[in-house]
């Protein structure tokens, strides 16, 4: 292959991946795509623990359960008069 056409295609891959980093970057600082971003980390962390909310409900419901039980075993541990 002739040595002009080799440096020719180096060169146009090369201005084509500069160009494409030049899109990237203005693309990441835009503000919209900061949102964009940080809703696809939320869905992201939603992806990793799909049922975090529901078990941190749970959680909380457990512990109010516990709290009732205790409340009720005092008032029948109390001795009548």
């Amino acid at each position: 292959m002739d040595t002009g056409r080799v440096l020719l295609i180096t060169g146009l891959i090369l201005i084509l991946v500069i160009v494409f980093n030049v899109i990237l970057y203005f693309a990441s600082t835009s503000r919209s795509t900061r949102q964009q971003l940080r809703i696809i980390g939320k869905l992201a962390k939603q992806a990793r623990n799909p049922w975090q909310s529901e078990d941190e409900a749970l959680a909380e419901l457990r512990e109010r359960i516990t709290e009732l039980e205790s409340v009720e075993d005092d008032e029948q541990e109390e001795p009548q008069s």
